[in-house]
């Protein structure tokens, strides 16, 4: 017996491009260089939270961009969607988190966050991201959300520039208090191959990767 769906069960809402950080091996790699000013789309806003409701959508993972810039703007929006029985979490660097930050994602029901965390070194953390102080900034807010119950994922994209560091940094973060570690390897956008020719892992590299998320698995 096959049921028709309505609408996709789970969506991915990219609330904004606007980023605080400059990863350089986000997809998103065409907004360096530009001008970086969030400007919320109140009407984007209120047509796609009407359509997923109306379409009985089951969940809805917020990101970006940086979703927690877009927080206020889209806040009655995301209302909405609790209302219609839509489960949210969020996708976020979790550096503009904030006590105020937290009742707001609480009233909405969002108990899942994932987060990234580049290596356990801040040098080599902020060089990825691409922006300065980001390894201080996401620590502290991993730790607030780890304080305000979250179910909290910290994932790492590893690259050439990382791969030494993936024990490391799960060994880091479970100092930290975190119990969920995942990792996931650099992907080249379709349209710009050679922007990521110097990060991609071979696949002896991407070997190690796995061996080494074993090893933290097991140890």
């Amino acid at each position: 017996m096959f049921i028709k769906l309505s609408a996709p069960v789970a969506v991915q809402w990219e609330l904004t491009s606007w980023c605080n950080h400059f990863c350089i091996h986000c997809y998103n790699y065409w907004r360096h260089g530009t001008k970086n000013v969030f400007e919320p789309d109140l009407e984007a806003y209120d047509k796609v939270s009407q359509a997923m409701a109306a379409n009985k959508v089951f969940a809805a993972t917020l990101t970006g961009g940086e979703p927690l810039v877009a927080l206020d703007a889209a806040f009655p929006y995301l209302i909405r969607l609790r209302d219609a029985g839509i489960v949210l979490s969020m996708n976020t660097n979790l550096t503009l988190l904030t006590p105020r930050k937290v009742e707001q994602l609480n009233e909405l029901g969002v108990r899942a966050i994932t987060t990234s965390l580049m290596s356990y070194d801040p040098t080599t953390n902020d060089y990825l991201a691409n922006a300065p102080s980001a390894f201080n900034r996401v620590v502290e807010g991993i730790r607030l959300a780890l304080e305000s119950g979250f179910y909290l994922v910290v994932n790492m994209v590893v690259s050439k520039h990382n791969l030494a560091h993936v024990f490391a940094t799960a060994e880091f973060l479970k100092s930290l208090g975190v119990e969920n570690f995942s990792a996931t390897k650099v992907s080249t956008p379709g349209n710009a191959p050679e922007a990521f020719d110097g990060m991609r892992l071979g696949m002896d590299e991407f070997h190690l990767m796995l061996s080494e998320l074993l090893r933290v698995r097991d140890e």
